[in-house]
C-alpha cells in the first residue's frame, strides 16, 4: 500500500484508494505492477473490521459509514475502483461488499448519507437523507460489476 504523512511506517489505506481511482482511470497505469499489488491489497481489506488503523486521521473508519466525498475509505469507492480494474464477481470479498452496499439501499432505490465532511466547500447532502452522489456511485458500480459478469 502506498504510506500517507503520519502512517508511522504502516502503509495507508486513504492515500492506497486515491491512487486506485486515478489508475482505474488510465488503462496503460491499470496494468502497472505497483497497482495490481495495491488493488489486491484493498481486496483482500474489503469489508474487514478495524481497517481505520491502515488510515490516519479518519474519525469514520469503518467500511460500512457511507460517506461523501470520498475522504478515507468507503465501500463504494473501492469497489468502483476495484471493478474498473477488472475485479468481478467472482472474487468472495466483492460479493459480500457488494452485499453489503445493496443491503443499504432504500425501497425507492436511493442510498443514505451517513456521514459528510465537515470542511467540504460545497454541500453534498445532509446526513441521514438520500444522497444523489453515493445513489449515482452505487448505481456505476452495480453497472460496472453486473455489465462484465
Amino acid at each position: 500500500m502506498w504510506f500517507c504523512r503520519g502512517a508511522e511506517g504502516r502503509g495507508c489505506l486513504r492515500a492506497t484508494l486515491d491512487v486506485l481511482r486515478l489508475a482505474a482511470l488510465d488503462p496503460q497505469t491499470a496494468v502497472q505492477p505497483g497497482i495490481t499489488q495495491a488493488a489486491t491489497a484493498v481486496c483482500d481489506l474489503l469489508m474487514e473490521p478495524r481497517m481505520s488503523r491502515y488510515h490516519v486521521g479518519d474519525a469514520w473508519g469503518t467500511w460500512e459509514c457511507l460517506k461523501y466525498p470520498y475522504f478515507g475509505f468507503s465501500v463504494i469507492s473501492a469497489l468502483d475502483a476495484l471493478a474498473r480494474l477488472g475485479y468481478t464477481l467472482a472474487e468472495p470479498k466483492i460479493v459480500a461488499a457488494v452485499e453489503y452496499m445493496l443491503s443499504r439501499q432504500l425501497p425507492d432505490g436511493t442510498w443514505l448519507l451517513d456521514v459528510r465532511w465537515s470542511r467540504s466547500p460545497i454541500d453534498f447532502g445532509q446526513p441521514g437523507k438520500p444522497n444523489k452522489w453515493l445513489t449515482l456511485d452505487a448505481l456505476r458500480v452495480v453497472k460496472l460489476l453486473y455489465d462484465y459478469s
